[in-house]
């Protein structure tokens, strides 16, 4: 066989490999995308400080006016 048989098979092998390493380049490259993720929906409530303070102060001359009682 001559060298002249094996010149054209070499270069399509060549041609089709090198058209797939251009078609998977891309992909290689590509940085991932963190998916976004979607916040879970909570139900908020507001407080008041200034009548949580007042709240919990009631709560302790409760507590106190209990403790006077009970001795």
């Amino acid at each position: 066989m001559r060298i002249r048989s094996y010149i054209l098979p070499v270069v399509l092998a060549l041609l089709v490999h090198i058209c797939v390493v251009l078609l998977l380049v891309p992909h290689w490259f590509q940085q991932k995308q963190d998916p976004r993720q979607t916040p879970r929906h909570i139900q908020a409530t507001m407080i008041d400080l200034k009548s949580l303070a007042t709240e919990v102060s009631n709560q302790q001359q409760i507590a106190e006016a209990k403790e006077e009682a009970a001795q």
